[in-house]
């Protein structure tokens, strides 16, 4: 499945929302008493949570197999889109163990000659920048959250204009291309800095598409889903 979206994207900065531990009674008893505004935005995070509860759940039961027969089909949609076929710099996330794989694509897109760009995550500046990789299997390690990004030594930052699509991972979607990320607001960051017409795609599993997510404005939305 393919879904198409022409709006615009936000471009307030997003900010994680505070769910740690030390904060609970307290934004529990501001979720309960605020303002109308403040009661609402309650509600969309818990929401949020709930679903990205859901949708892990889900995502962890589908084995190995799965996995693999569902981004080979995703990878053979893309790759079949105008905007990949035209793209010479392409970014792609790298992914963990329970997403749509990216790893074959990458190989593939190399081979066809495509330049493959990559997140650097900075836990530091709470922000993330684009780095060009040559060598897949040797210019990368686990990085923040455990999640591969090139070592030090091999980051060769790109300007984010020069990227021709973006690929974008996400916890969930909807069919009005807003995304569900992991609440940290890495991506909702980077990619509300873009120009607006720059692709961006979200790849998901079938079930991670839903009707409709709750949202907060500074959320920021993909152009086109592809799901299997």
């Amino acid at each position: 499945m393919t879904l198409h979206f022409t709006q615009k994207y936000g471009r307030m900065v997003a900010q994680p929302w505070p769910y740690g531990t030390c904060f609970h009674r307290i934004i529990h008893r501001i979720c309960e008493t605020g303002t109308s505004s403040t009661i609402k935005r309650c509600q969309v995070a818990r929401a949020k949570k709930e679903i990205r509860k859901e949708i892990k759940r889900k995502l962890t039961e589908q084995n190995d197999t799965q996995r693999l027969r569902k981004s080979r089909l995703i990878q053979k949609k893309l790759f079949q889109t105008s905007e990949f076929k035209k793209a010479k710099y392409v970014m792609f996330y790298l992914a963990r163990e329970e997403e749509v794989g990216t790893a074959e694509m990458i190989a593939r897109a190399q081979k066809i000659g495509k330049k493959i760009l990559v997140p650097v995550v900075s836990m530091r500046k709470m922000r993330m920048s684009v780095s060009l990789v040559k060598n897949i299997q040797k210019d990368l390690q686990p990085g923040p959250y455990g999640i591969l990004q090139p070592k030090a030594k091999n980051i060769r930052v790109i300007d984010p204009s020069r990227i021709d699509l973006i690929l974008v991972p996400g916890i969930a979607f909807d069919r009005q291309g807003n995304r569900l990320g992991r609440g940290k607001g890495y991506y909702d960051k980077f990619l509300g800095s873009l120009p607006d017409d720059i692709p961006r795609f979200g790849l998901a599993y079938q079930f991670q598409v839903l009707k409709r997510l709750p949202v907060f404005s500074h959320d920021v939305a993909v152009t086109k889903v592809i799901a299997a």
